[in-house]
């Protein structure tokens, strides 16, 4: 599913949700949005305030939330598929989540936004969603994730900005670590932290292996066609 614009009765797109919040952004008299192509037309007003999502939200953003916008707490057996967790009991799981944070992504809404500051790694429980960079304002897919994948990983250690876009192609339920979720929990309880940050670390490392490779691989090939 996409997004629509109307603007004085011209009709345009298809949109992504960011797309959308940039151009609604503009107050334009008479502009209005549909998410069913065109059948039904909504107030731009309204745009966004039914994700449940917030970008890199911080704790102070997290506790402003109502009650009934909470998630309900996440069962270890449905993180046992994931990279980071598949090492680690039940019981293990269970520890390190009670630490955590957990939130529902519209679809179509994005999880990370490119040129944001953050400290935090989201792993993607239920739902899919791409990775994807604008480097002249159209979108480039670089990957897609399903649940158990995770995203943010260096942010988690540097601080520093996001890279790219992370966009919910479905509803998601997130999991969020932020540094100081990882710190509590290495300082609390060491052996449920040992495990995660060792698996951590091994997909760091393979990551690492994988772009030494590709990096060989264009010099090898640069090469060639220069000698």
């Amino acid at each position: 599913m996409s997004f629509h614009l109307k603007i004085n009765d011209k009709v345009s797109g298809p949109f992504d949700a960011p797309q959308v919040e940039q151009i609604l952004k503009m107050k334009i008299p008479g502009t209005y949005f549909s998410e069913d192509g065109g059948k039904t037309w909504e107030d731009p007003e309204i745009f966004g305030k039914e994700a449940e999502q917030i970008l890199d939200p911080t704790d102070e953003q997290l506790e402003k939330a109502s009650p009934q916008d909470k998630v309900p707490p996440i069962k270890a057996s449905q993180l046992k598929r994931c990279l980071l967790f598949s090492d680690m009991s039940e019981e293990q799981i269970e520890h390190f989540t009670t630490a955590l944070r957990q939130f529902k992504v519209k679809a179509y809404y994005p999880i990370i936004k490119a040129g944001t500051k953050a400290s935090s790694l989201f792993i993607l429980v239920s739902g899919e969603a791409r990775i994807s960079v604008r480097p002249e304002g159209k979108e480039e897919l670089l990957n897609v994730i399903e649940s158990g994948h995770f995203v943010g990983e260096v942010a988690l250690f540097d601080g520093g900005t996001r890279s790219a876009d992370v966009i919910a192609n479905t509803d998601c339920l997130v999991l969020r670590i932020t540094r100081e979720d990882l710190n509590k929990i290495v300082t609390e309880n060491p052996a449920v932290a040992t495990p995660f940050l060792f698996n951590l670390g091994k997909f760091l490392a393979t990551r690492l292996r994988e772009t030494n490779e590709r990096f060989l691989k264009a010099k090898n090939f640069a090469q060639s066609i220069t000698s």
